[in-house]
């Protein structure tokens, strides 16, 4: 851990709200609290609210501290933090000399807060303390006055977002909030206890405070206690829903994945021993990848990719993202595709043909995540990250096509197109200079498979462009010259029927060449990861 210098650190708070606790007292307490406190505010605004609510908080604020808006859509509280911290590192706060905290809009800061918050920072690179409504009313079974034993158990207890201190520079290694977890997530709370895990498994500094930096002024005060040498949280949020059928579907998800702590089913209540085991999943930054026919895909859940792939593009990190489709199966045995195709930073499973040609060939469950399903919330979270609509050149499909799929992305406010090409340009080396010269953020590649994955691994550092996705048939849709099976097929994994039965001209040789690719794949057994 590098030392940190004695100057005084930035304090930024990352806070998220709706247009209903926009109006509340709550936050305007909050920002109250800590308007001499903090420097810097980030305010994730879920959903569409009225400018003068805004405008009333920054009018708080004057004078006093920074606020900053990031717009993000109706979406859980971890999505929410994600999209504060691509704005926080568009604005290059990802530095040793920053402290980003976490307060709920219904806290309070501490009177002395800041003190706190820097003493506890102190050669740390996290700290973890305690919240209440003062600080007489800590709960001191949770949060004991004597420093324990940072180990898996004790942080499970510890951790809570509205005691977290996390130094800026640390966030492009740690990641993301996994966004499966928090409120309004798949799972209602434990994305702060995961972030932490994961910091803890990559040897990070964890400090432990005993007197709280935030209040939670408006809740009751609640008290664990210890049984049988567990220390039960009190009034902690169960992370399954409350159905005992569901609990018990989702608890083979979560021992079989590992990627959220096990639970004690029935009492609602986090067990601490539970996480002794606990072993946090692949950081998405580096994915694990698995070999279907030869051909490698991402392994890991693609929607906790999303953020990490918008933090590298706002970073200007070269990302590649291809889709294994149907097209991309077919032309496994081709080593130099093959091989092209590994390059790919995330390989997403944009067919279902993929899925079951891994299950088949005894490989991992992989979960289809199409270019068509991902690529708007992506260029929401760039837009979101960097305050400002991404500029994305287009590149692929007939005459024509590409310049509508712009017009689309444009209209519905998601992108501005800077460049339009169809997919059939003879010179290149011309194409690419036209590519470099409109500066996208954002290169959106859809000339087919496997032209496309060689493509990206020849021309992709000419382009300038940070990112670029390979698409397959989502410029068509766009475009409006396809369209998508009903909800009900895709749902059921039928929008391969769709296209077939809309589009057998095109579609028929593929997929008829694709049962036998299946069948191929699935006579091989046990290929190998990465």
């Amino acid at each position: 851990m590098p030392p940190y210098s004695n100057e005084q650190p930035t304090m930024v708070a990352i806070v998220t709200a709706d247009a209903e606790e926009l109006r509340g007292e709550p936050f305007n307490a909050l920002l109250k609290s800590g308007a001499e406190l903090i420097d810097r505010w980030l305010l994730v605004v879920r959903g569409d609210v009225d400018q003068r609510l805004l405008h009333a908080a920054r009018e708080a604020l004057k004078g006093k501290a920074e606020l900053e808006v990031v717009e993000s859509p109706v979406c859980g509280l971890s999505r929410a933090r994600n999209d504060g911290l691509l704005r926080l590192a568009h604005l290059g706060l990802t530095t040793p000399n920053v402290i980003v905290l976490f307060p709920d809009v219904d806290c309070v800061f501490h009177q002395n807060a800041r003190e706190r918050a820097i003493s506890a920072m102190v050669d740390a690179e996290i700290a973890v303390g305690p919240y209440a409504p003062s600080d007489e009313l800590v709960d001191r079974v949770r949060w004991p006055r004597a420093e324990p034993v940072l180990d898996t158990q004790v942080l499970a207890r510890v951790v809570a977002s509205a005691g977290l201190l996390v130094r800026g520079n640390i966030l492009p290694q740690v990641g993301f909030f996994d966004e499966r977890l928090g409120v309004g997530a798949q799972y209602g709370a434990g994305e702060d206890t995961e972030f932490v895990l994961r910091a803890h498994a990559l040897g990070k500094a964890i400090q432990y405070f005993e007197a709280p930096v935030m209040l939670h002024a408006y809740k009751p005060p609640r008290h664990s206690r210890v049984v049988g040498g567990n220390a039960v949280i009190g009034g902690y949020r169960s992370l399954f829903a409350p159905s005992v059928v569901r609990r018990a579907v989702l608890r083979g998800f979560v021992d079989r994945t590992r990627t959220v702590p096990r639970l004690r089913l029935g009492t609602g209540m986090v067990s601490a021993r539970a996480m002794a085991t606990y072993r946090p999943a692949a950081e998405p930054h580096v994915t694990r990848k698995t070999a279907v026919g030869g051909l490698r895909v991402s392994e890991v859940d693609p929607e906790r990719c999303l953020a990490s792939i918008a933090g590298r593009s706002i970073s200007r990190t070269p990302t590649s993202v291809m889709a294994a489709h149907i097209t991309a199966l077919n032309s496994h045995a081709d080593e130099d595709f093959a091989r092209n195709f590994a390059s790919a930073d995330f390989a997403f499973v944009d067919g279902v043909s993929v899925a079951v040609a891994s299950r088949l060939a005894g490989g991992p469950r992989l979960r289809k995540l199409a270019t068509t399903d991902y690529a708007v919330s992506l260029l929401e979270r760039l837009r979101a990250g960097t305050g400002v609509v991404p500029r994305v050149a287009i590149v692929g499909g007939e005459p024509g096509i590409a310049v509508a799929a712009g017009r689309s992305l444009s209209r519905s406010g998601l992108a501005k197109p800077v460049y339009t090409e169809h997919g059939f340009a003879a010179d290149q080396e011309a194409l690419v200079a036209a590519v470099r010269e409109s500066s996208p953020d954002v290169l959106i590649l859809g000339i087919g498979m496997p032209r496309e994955a060689a493509w990206v691994q020849k021309w992709h550092s000419g382009t300038g462009a940070p990112l670029v996705l390979t698409c397959g048939g989502w410029l068509r849709l766009l475009a409006a010259v396809e369209y998508r099976a009903p909800r009900t097929m895709q749902r059921l994994q039928l929008e391969w029927l769709w296209r077939l039965v809309t589009d057998p001209r095109r579609t028929f040789d593929r997929y008829s060449q694709g049962v036998r690719t299946v069948l191929a794949i699935a006579a091989h057994r046990n290929w190998p990861r990465q």
